[in-house]
């Protein structure tokens, strides 16, 4: 079975989605994203303080992109309900486009899997809800007029 290709619009939606998911797990940080450094790689921590005591959070392994979305986190002044507002913009946009989304009970899983950090960490869904989703990496279907033999 072929996966349904979809427009370029639908495409770049469902790539803003998904950087401000991977943004939005930045926003909750307490403390100062610290940079520290084991057997010669860098690992970003969110270091706080709980009563006396020093806390550190993973955040990533250090990487231009996460560098970059840090940046970008500690620029944006987008409050929260403005930023869920436009995700759920972008969610209607690829229903609409008809790509498929999760049953309730599944969606619930996923929620409370991202909510103690699974993703975060690293975790990775595989099998049939995992594919259910690829359908967004896909590359986005050609334009009408823009394939075909050169002229």
């Amino acid at each position: 079975m072929t996966p349904k290709l979809h427009s370029a619009l639908a495409h770049a939606a469902y790539h803003d989605l998904l950087r401000s998911l991977r943004d939005e797990g930045l926003r909750d940080l307490r403390g100062t994203p610290t940079l520290v450094t084991r057997n010669g790689r860098g690992y970003w921590y969110d270091s706080f303080r709980v009563g006396a005591d020093v806390r550190k959070r993973y955040i990533g392994e250090d990487a231009p992109d996460l560098a970059a979305r840090m940046a970008r986190a500690r620029e944006d002044r987008v409050p929260a309900d403005q930023r869920r507002r436009d995700r759920a913009r972008l969610v209607r946009l690829l229903r609409a486009e008809g790509f498929l989304g999760l049953d309730p009970t599944t969606g619930s899983l996923m929620a409370a899997l991202a909510g103690a950090g699974v993703f975060r960490l690293g975790g990775t869904v595989v099998g049939t809800h995992a594919f259910r989703l690829y359908e967004g990496e896909a590359e986005p279907a050609p334009r009408a007029g823009s394939g075909g033999a050169d002229r």
